[in-house]
């Protein structure tokens, strides 16, 4: 994200390249090399009964992180084209998908670059040409919508087209824009908020603008409403969706990665895992103190985590975190993947014995869904976007105490029950998640939205 994110529900920031990533001060530990990504998230095709031509600007797909939006992307499009015989079917007609994606998100696309019904070109993404991405929202988007022909326009890179000439769907994503809990640390640490605040500004002109708006979660939704009413607005909450089929896939990570892990757990040592980019909102601190509390009692576990120090963002927290680790003497007990490709993440889940998720912000979050496909019990701050997707499957603690951290890990570690009770819920939470599904809910909210065709 552009606060620091892989995964869940946030405008993602351009990745350095693998020279880039290391840092140059030596005394930053880290074990494994971090590799790069080359997966995506492709989504489940199935059908639309609507005959609406879409003009979709999608976001960046995260480096290293999960991502919604080639699947988003893969399963709108299958659903505006595919079984066009169905009886499911209310208007059938020549659907197509017109797309301004960023080059990274549309290399990840896969086969649904070959439908002839689906066209592209690219976005121009970057944190550090805003200016350039406003232009392009506020003229060329309007234009191509012109040039296509457009009955409808969604925007899921949060901002919006202000006047598109026709109506416009906006998925407002990012929570980072949107959480009190958040400026308040960052005020702690002497942050400035003023981006966050003008963002935030803009994503409210956009919502205002639009014809309705979409929105990953129904806590994400609620956030949004401290701050505009949306009454007599449309708007849906939707969750994305996870197909199982594609996160089992047959790719390995590099055996540094594993090896560490393999090892712990040979030794009887219990493996956490927490699969998250580096942000202030992701809460790595919590999780390290609360490893070192339960070190402290005797325990013996270990944490795994994706982050990697990064030339830009929020460098001197990522750096104080790993002093701290240094301080505290649980070097030994911490393995640093670095930033890992979405398809060999499925080993990593496979490798550990409980999934950590102590991020007290997020719009969605992947992981979650991945953590539960796994058969992994997990672990999280007791959060409204955690509850609302892991429900039973999640065993929740104070988001800001440490002591409450372990405890719930402890509870996790030493009673099997609750570790078995976790796993059943999971089993059952995930299959609740389709991309079929999301494709079709966003279906049906377009159709509400756009015009009927003659």
């Amino acid at each position: 994200s552009e606060a620091s994110r892989p995964n869940t529900g946030q405008p993602p920031a351009t990745a350095p390249s693998k020279a880039q990533q290391a840092p140059s001060d030596a005394s930053r530990p880290t074990t494994g090399q971090p590799s790069q990504p080359d997966g995506s998230r492709p989504g489940t095709q199935q059908s639309l009964s609507s005959s609406l031509r879409v003009a979709p600007p999608l976001p960046e797909m995260p480096r290293g992180c999960p991502s919604s939006a080639g699947s988003q992307m893969s399963a709108l499009n299958g659903h505006l084209n595919h079984r066009r015989g169905s009886s499911s079917s209310v208007a059938v007609g020549d659907a197509s998908t017109r797309a301004s994606t960023p080059r990274s998100t549309l290399e990840r696309l896969g086969g649904v670059l070959a439908d002839p019904s689906f066209d592209s070109e690219e976005y121009p993404f970057s944190p550090a040409r805003l200016g350039r991405r406003i232009t392009f929202d506020q003229f060329n988007v309007p234009a191509l919508a012109r040039r296509y022909g457009a009955d409808l326009l969604f925007s899921s890179n949060g901002f919006g087209t202000l006047a598109s000439g026709r109506p416009e769907a906006l998925l407002v994503r990012n929570a980072v824009y949107f959480s009190p809990a958040l400026e308040r640390k960052l005020k702690e640490l002497g942050r400035s908020r003023r981006d966050l605040k003008l963002r935030r500004a803009w994503t409210l002109l956009g919502i205002k603008s639009s014809s309705g708006c979409l929105f990953p979660s129904r806590a994400m939704q609620s956030m949004v409403e401290q701050y505009v009413s949306l009454a007599g607005r449309p708007a849906k909450a939707i969750h994305y969706g996870f197909d199982p089929q594609q996160f089992f896939s047959d790719v390995q990570p590099e055996e540094s990665v594993l090896a560490p892990m393999r090892s712990w757990r040979a030794s009887g040592r219990k493996v956490l895992l927490y699969v998250s980019g580096y942000g202030v909102h992701k809460n790595f601190e919590t999780a390290i103190e609360g490893l070192a509390s339960l070190l402290a009692e005797g325990m013996d576990v270990g944490l795994v985590l994706t982050a990697e120090w990064k030339p830009f963002g929020e460098m001197v927290e990522f750096d104080a975190m790993m002093q701290r680790i240094r301080e505290l003497g649980i070097e030994r007990h911490i393995h640093m993947t670095g930033l890992l490709p979405w398809s060999q993440l499925h080993a990593v889940y496979s490798a550990a014995d409980i999934h950590l998720w102590p991020t007290f912000l997020e719009s969605f979050g992947h992981p979650m869904l991945e953590a539960m496909a796994s058969g992994l019990p997990t672990v999280a701050a007791d959060t409204a976007i955690n509850r609302e997707v892991l429900c039973e499957a999640g065993l929740y603690f104070d988001p800001f105490d440490a002591g409450a951290c372990a405890g719930a890990i402890r509870e996790v570690v030493q009673g099997s029950q609750t570790e078995q009770r976790l796993r059943r819920a999971a089993e059952g939470r995930v299959m609740e998640f389709s991309w079929a599904t999301h494709a079709e809910s966003l279906r049906a909210f377009f159709a509400d939205l756009a015009p009927q065709n003659s």
